[in-house]
């Protein structure tokens, strides 16, 4: 058996660094400014300037630098050297700091020297297609990323992205102005100049010209000599300019249409044809990686391995599960790794037999809200699944509130005002393809009550297990538990933690026991954010805090957590949860001895597994530790991928105040996945339970002003 990761050692003997200090200290939100601030000690140094946070200040790291300027002059900052010095793994050095360095020197390289263009999270695509589907090209692009164990490792991810194979310029020439502007206005494009950024198309002007320099960010003025962008040489002076706006920031520039490529969006045909088999990408690994020999950071060289890093990559075995009775179910039984109709059968069973291993008590009345269209007889629909309730959830549904159309406003309103508030849950019909909208519209109807959707196609295709899906759905939410974790996690308590949404956020939050993987509690209604990723110290101390004054009320004691943060822990969460514990210290809410932990769970990240027992596919469960702080886990692999490469998900301890065992926190991020039931038939394993309730509540806030059920 070989297993092996995508990732490639570095050499690094000795790493030169200078140290800036800036002043005045940028303000909250700080992003672009230390984006400014990094450029300018890049530029004034020669080497790779890189922000770093010490918990109580910004400063820049110049990166491969020997004789550094004792001063960076800015618009409105002072950059100050206090320290020039040479960081070795006998110092105090940081790795975080060398490790985006490191990224940044090779998108360097391949966006100036091998046809590349750079976006943000370090991804960088060719700009000669790969191949095309229709009128989109498909260019093929890497996510790169340096981390550190005993030493540093570069990994190596493919993707791909698709563009128009015209520009915006080609359109406006074939078919006008006026047509690009009619049916384009409002679309997402990619702009190439000198910093490639996404912009949607607000306005096309035909009576100005990208020569026009009473338009603020005339193009002619942003292009520059030295572009990397082979589209700026297909601007002209007679371009009409475009106006565009970029994420989050009403203000309009202007631009050449020259420079803006359609994106498709949520493309499935297109999203399937840039699947990438395991042997395929391991070839563009390899590829790539005999192309860098070496990462230059300023004026150092750094070495980068022939030969990927293998072994010291095991697997963690399906957790035992205990259902009704305190039956205790061991998924070994079933063999090494059963697929995912295997695994559904067995949970149908178990559930017919022993019953979930929470119930709600007493009857539950239940409504069915459907669309003018349903295709067949509510009733009868209501009744198939009253049918699964009763025998897989043991919940019994006396009959429908209902059924009710809910497409017909008035109807639908004063059905709501005179029973809804007698309705432990709402079945919701939806048209096909209709937006996540109208289940939210559905949601506040009934003040935050449980509501499950459907869709006719849903039940017309594989109906029995479809049926299944949508009970235990709603059953789940209604407060049955059909199974929890026989053994005990690694803390007393977990607690999922998020920031999400779209035009605004907010924070959702969730507290499993430590014993059985079972929520104790979650949000109700929303912590704001803004539009930040960042929730702010005041709201971060507030959501934590009910958090755990709830699990001490139900659990008696908490001697240690962890919390699980979806994507990244941001400084101003870090700074919350260190003044927070103290505070709850001394209010006696938390023994003086507590142990605490964040660890950062995120599948978006290059980490891919191959094993050669499985045609390089990774097997769910598979798993591997980087240095002391990191552990990848393969949530759902083989059996369950069939296409392409899983992607591994990182559990990363960011904070904590004891010696935390990475490979144990790991595991119980992978247990966890089992208890995040689409419903109980559903072995795809996606995020653990702790995250993906807690990012899923944060989206619904943005649309829900109340919710009081958890939204498997």
């Amino acid at each position: 058996m070989t297993r092996y990761l995508n990732a490639f050692p570095i050499d690094i003997s000795k790493f030169d660094v200078a140290i800036y200090d800036i002043s005045p200290q940028p303000t909250t939100p700080a992003w672009n400014r230390l984006d400014q601030l990094e450029d300018d000690v890049t530029s004034n140094t020669g080497g790779i300037g890189v922000r770093y946070h010490d918990g109580d200040s910004w400063s820049v790291v110049a990166c491969g630098v020997t004789n550094p300027p004792e001063r960076i002059n800015n618009s409105d900052s002072q950059l100050t050297l206090t320290e020039s010095t040479v960081w070795s793994s006998d110092t105090d050095w940081d790795p975080e700091v060398i490790s985006k360095a490191l990224e940044t020197g090779l998108q360097d390289f391949l966006t100036k020297h091998r046809g590349y263009w750079g976006e943000k999270y370090n991804r960088v695509f060719q700009y000669t297609p790969y191949s095309s589907e229709g009128s989109y090209n498909m260019h093929l692009g890497y996510k790169v990323s340096v981390e550190y164990a005993d030493g540093f490792q570069l990994y190596l991810d493919p993707t791909f992205k698709f563009l128009s194979g015209k520009s915006l310029k080609d359109w406006i020439d074939q078919v006008g102005a006026e047509t690009v502007q009619e049916q384009l206005t409002g679309e997402r494009f990619i702009m190439f100049s000198s910093r490639t950024s996404y912009a949607t198309l607000e306005t096309i002007y035909e009576d100005r010209t990208v020569m026009d320099d009473t338009v603020y960010g005339s193009t002619i003025y942003e292009l520059n000599a030295d572009s990397p962008a082979p589209q700026a040489d297909d601007v002209e002076e007679s371009d009409p300019l475009c106006g565009v706006t970029y994420s989050n920031n009403p203000k309009e520039y202007t631009v050449s249409p020259a420079l803006l490529y359609g994106t498709p969006g949520n493309n499935d045909v297109l999203n399937e044809s840039a699947i990438i088999s395991p042997s395929k990408r391991w070839e563009e690994i390899q590829a790539l990686a005999r192309d860098v020999s070496f990462i230059q950071v300023g004026g150092q060289q750094f070495d980068v391995g022939d030969n990927e890093l293998s072994g010291d990559i095991d697997r963690f075995q399906y957790p035992n599960l205990e259902f009704g009775g305190g039956h205790v179910f061991d998924p070994q039984t079933l063999g090494d790794l059963p697929d995912k109709w295997e695994w559904e059968k067995e949970m149908q069973q178990l559930l017919a037999e022993h019953g979930p291993v929470k119930r709600v008590r007493g009857q539950r009345n239940i409504a069915f809200a459907y669309p003018g269209s349903y295709p067949e007889s509510p009733t009868q629909t209501y009744q198939d699944i009253q049918e699964n309730l009763q025998e897989y959830a043991q919940i019994t549904a006396p009959g429908p509130v209902g059924p009710i159309e809910h497409t017909d406003r008035a109807v639908w309103n004063e059905w709501v005002a005179q029973q809804g508030d007698k309705i432990d849950g709402l079945l919701a019909g939806l048209e096909e393809g209709e937006s996540n909208d109208r289940y939210y519209s559905l949601v506040n109807d009934v003040n935050g009550a449980p509501v499950q959707h459907l869709t006719p196609s849903a039940l017309s295709d594989y109906r029995d297990s479809s049926l299944f899906n949508v009970s235990m759905g709603l059953a789940a939410k209604m407060g049955v538990r059909p199974f929890v974790l026989a053994d005990p996690l690694h803390t007393d308590i977990v607690i999922g933690f998020d920031v999400n949404g779209f035009d605004r956020t907010s924070i959702g939050a969730v507290t499993l026991d430590g014993q059985s993987g079972d929520v104790i509690t979650q949000t109700t209604s929303g912590f704001s954010a803004g539009r930040s990723t960042a929730a702010p110290e005041f709201e971060t101390k507030s959501a934590l805090r009910s958090q755990i004054d709830a699990a001490v009320q139900e659990t008696g004691e908490v001697s240690s957590f962890v919390i699980h943060r979806s994507g990244i822990l941001k400084n101003s969460e870090e700074s919350a949860i260190r003044e927070l514990i103290p505070e709850l210290v001394d209010e006696g809410m938390l023994p003086g001895t507590v142990q605490w932990g964040v660890v950062e769970v995120n599948a978006d990240t290059p980490h891919r597994i191959f094993d050669t027992d499985y045609d390089l596919q990774a097997p769910t469960g598979a798993y591997t530790t980087i240095g002391g702080r990191t552990g990848i886990v393969v949530n759902g692999g083989h059996p369950y991928v069939w296409q392409g490469t899983p992607r591994a998900t990182s559990c990363r301890l960011a904070a904590g105040n004891c010696d935390w065992n990475i490979e144990a926190l790991t595991n119980d991020v992978f247990r966890l996945s089992f208890l995040n039931w689409g419903s109980p038939g559903s072995v795809n394993m996606r995020p653990p339970i702790s995250t993906n309730l807690a990012t899923e509540l944060a989206k619904m806030f943005e649309k829900c002003n109340e919710i009081r059920y958890l939204p498997f």
